[in-house]
């Protein structure tokens, strides 16, 4: 094994982990594919281990290349700083595939206007957007399969960054054509629509009914946030959603808005991504950007 490795080596190492395929890394990097794979093998011989194998979903990295990733990347960001600092991503020629872990409520509310902005800024910038979630969430940015995610995020280990994006809170929609809602007892009669994301048929509205001594009728259930509207608007159904959400279909269609008649608990929407993609450039740039976006959204 070479005492100082190729700092070239370091750099496809890094884009192989990102990326776990040899083309978008070759792509990344600015290389052929021939030139990558040949530094791939290099970096195999140099390490005496195969550092990534095929899988069906790529090329997976073995345990070496996953004790490797993050000393790398933060060598490689080191570096950078010390021989004259980060030098600013030129947008407009940026070329990347950026993968996302996002839930339907954050799509519903996010994803509109934040490929606008990345129309304006950044035009060559592909998202592919994963209803990945709690069950997945860790194996997924771990396999680098998503770059980052977006959503109510659980307590993760220390190799992942969460950063707070708002605090969402509950709001109840139902048909502007029906009479409003009284009180907690009318609220739980009336027939009910549940969001079930992960295939669940209770919620947070069903325990803090239950502390009441009530219970509601789910007259309905839907996997997506955008199937609520329409069917509120049209029915005696009532739907209780998060705050942005009931908001957005206020101003589409005959639904109105009222205040659940029941104590319900605010709950964070996060940005989280792996410690290894810390000093990416483009990453850091659209991190902020994500960022930006939702606080205009907060704020109209």
């Amino acid at each position: 094994m070479d005492d100082l490795p190729d700092l070239n080596l370091l750099r496809v190492f890094d884009a192989l982990f990102a990326e776990r395929h040899l083309t978008r890394a070759a792509r990344r990097l600015g290389l052929s594919q021939s030139a990558t794979s040949a530094a791939l093998s290099r970096l195999r011989r140099s390490l005496g281990d195969e550092l990534f194998v095929r899988s069906v979903s790529g090329m997976a990295p073995t345990p070496r290349a996953e004790a490797l990733a993050v000393p790398v990347a933060e060598a490689l960001r080191q570096i950078s700083l010390a021989w004259g600092g980060e030098s600013a991503v030129d947008l407009a020629s940026l070329k990347r595939v950026i993968t996302i872990g996002m839930t339907d409520h954050v799509s519903q509310v996010l994803l509109p206007p934040l490929l606008s902005e990345l129309e304006r800024h950044a035009p060559q910038v592909d998202l592919r957007i994963r209803a990945v979630w709690v069950r997945s969430l860790q194996q997924a940015l771990d396999a680098g399969e998503v770059h980052l995610a977006i959503g109510a995020v659980p307590k993760l280990p220390t190799r992942f960054v969460t950063r707070r994006l708002l605090l969402e809170s509950f709001m109840g929609l139902q048909s502007a054509g029906y009479p409003p809602i009284r009180d907690a007892q009318d609220y739980a009669d009336r027939p009910h629509l549940l969001v079930h994301v992960e295939g669940d048929t209770t919620g947070p509205v069903d325990r803090a009914l239950a502390l009441q001594g009530l219970q509601r009728r789910i007259s309905l259930t839907v996997p997506r946030f955008g199937d609520v509207a329409p069917v509120v608007e049209r029915s005696r159904i009532i739907a209780t959603v998060p705050r942005l959400i009931a908001m957005q279909a206020a101003q589409r269609y005959g639904v109105a808005v009222f205040e659940p008649p029941i104590p319900l608990k605010d709950f964070a929407v996060d940005l989280v991504w792996h410690r290894r993609a810390e000093h990416d450039a483009a990453l850091l740039w659209f991190r902020d950007l994500v960022v930006r976006t939702t606080n205009r959204i907060i704020d109209s």
